[in-house]
């Protein structure tokens, strides 16, 4: 039987970490086939116009679709059945549109732009609906940030997330019973256009974002001091102009990791206390919490009793990975080990799908029957949180499930990358011990490696005979 141990390793052997992975480029004809994809769906289900609404915070399933995402401002995206495209933009955002490769027709719209600026152009929402086309008969499906279920909401398919005065502009065209929420044809798990990796390129860009971030993660881990400040801290990240997220986190102490997303200030590391660190960029994020500790003194029951079930919980996640098993068995595998919600605390999904957005949906839950698939991009995201005496342990990083076919096309286009996975794999499996399937690309140079003292790298938790 295995059991979990901490062993003396070199874990970021190979790992160089001033590495500049170039960030492989969407294609036009990438684009161009995600477009296709909405279309087909559109025709399938009797829907004459799409409208995507973006903002700064929701941006994905634009982004996703034409390689342009707002800033400063709102936007939105008018997709037809036969597949034209127009772009609403405001002041800020009418040159920055340019950046999308398709074949867009860009028009100002000037209530997206911000408070104050000017607004002698502004033409109504209702005649540039009906310019794009839509009309009394048209039935629209509108793409916003979130789906409802009819168990959570009434008339949920009705139900839209994009502000008030652009759909009461539109039922001045089209009925009520015509307009529906159609945002899971992006982010459902198994249905969403945008839940599924397709190409090699694709599985490139998320590896060398994801690359990275785990690189800034490391660097920080391995010069994090006593007495240092948060945003002291943050800098050993090696943070760019690489767009985020989410807020990066740096917080040291039982207070300020309690409150979880907070932003660091200038607060010191002490000896023993808490640490939880996050980077996350656009396509990766990776997470680690635990002890400012260079041995077992002082928190050798957290490790027994809280930190090695919690490991043996994370290489029951990975192990459970396979195309074709179900998220219910990951859920189960995890929960049996974690479901005491005194010890453990856990109130999220064990793990998440992850895309340009952190969190777009997550097939991991009780009962769950939606399968795993080729070309999923999974979050591995367990938190857990012990209140009294207070402990938490994070250890997040993501991975890609691929067909053999994917596989190959990865090596035969990319193979630097499907080097660095491949070594990835290789020491999960020889080093960790973690026994994970032929399907699962690891991502993060620091992929499933759980320091029980964070201010000694070279103590890891493995799974052992």
């Amino acid at each position: 039987m295995r059991n979990v141990h901490i062993e003396t390793i070199n874990p970021y052997d190979g790992v160089d970490l001033n590495q500049d992975v170039p960030i492989p480029e969407i294609t036009k004809e990438e684009y161009e086939q995600r477009i296709r994809l909405l279309v087909e769906k559109m025709e399938q289900d009797g829907i004459t116009y799409c409208l995507v609404f973006a903002d700064r915070e929701h941006f994905a399933n634009m982004q996703y679709l034409t390689g342009f995402e707002p800033r400063f401002e709102e936007s939105l995206l008018i997709v037809s059945h036969e597949g034209k495209l127009t772009l609403l933009v405001g002041n800020e955002c009418i040159d920055y549109s340019e950046i999308s490769p398709l074949a867009l027709r860009h028009v100002l719209y000037q209530n997206f732009s911000l408070q104050g600026q000017p607004r002698e152009k502004l033409v109504s929402l209702c005649e540039i609906f009906q310019d794009a086309g839509i009309n009394h008969l048209s039935k629209v499906g509108i793409i916003g940030h979130k789906y409802f279920e009819k168990e959570h909401i009434g008339a949920h398919l009705h139900k839209v997330d994009i502000p008030a005065y652009i759909l009461e502009e539109l039922l001045k065209i089209t009925e009520w019973q015509n307009v529906i929420n159609y945002t899971d044809r992006m982010t459902h798990p198994t249905e969403g256009i945008r839940m599924k990796l397709r190409t090699a390129t694709e599985i490139a860009y998320y590896e060398a974002v994801s690359h990275r971030a785990s690189n800034g993660i490391i660097r920080l881990l391995k010069e994090l001091k006593l007495g240092m400040g948060e945003l002291e801290a943050s800098r050993l990240v090696g943070y760019d102009a690489f767009p985020i997220s989410m807020f990066p986190i740096v917080n040291f102490g039982e207070k300020h990791v309690q409150l979880g997303l907070r932003s660091p200030n200038n607060r010191k590391l002490e000896k023993g206390e808490m640490i939880t660190i996050c980077y996350g960029l656009r396509g990766s994020l990776i997470a680690r919490s635990g002890f400012a500790a260079l041995t077992k003194n002082g928190v050798n029951s957290f490790i027994e009793n809280f930190y090695k079930p919690y490991f043996r919980a994370i290489v029951d996640w990975y192990e459970s990975l396979a195309i074709g098993r179900m998220y219910g068995e990951t859920f189960n595998k995890v929960m049996g080990i974690l479901g005491d919600s005194e010890k453990f605390g856990i109130y999220l999904n064990p793990g998440h799908l992850i895309s340009l957005d952190e969190w777009p949906h997550s097939p991991v839950y009780e009962d769950s029957d939606i399968p795993m698939v080729s070309g999923h991009y999974l979050q591995c995201d367990i938190i857990a949180t012990a209140k009294n005496p207070f402990c938490q342990a994070i250890l997040e990083d993501g991975v890609i499930l691929a067909d053999e076919t994917l596989r190959e096309q990865l090596q035969l286009k990319y193979p630097e990358t499907y080097s660095r996975i491949h070594r990835r794999r290789r020491f999960m499996i020889e080093t960790l011990g973690i026994r994970i399937s032929e399907d699962v690309l690891p991502l993060s140079n620091c992929q499933a490696i759980l320091h029980p003292y964070l201010l000694d790298q070279s103590q890891c938790f493995v799974m052992r005979n």
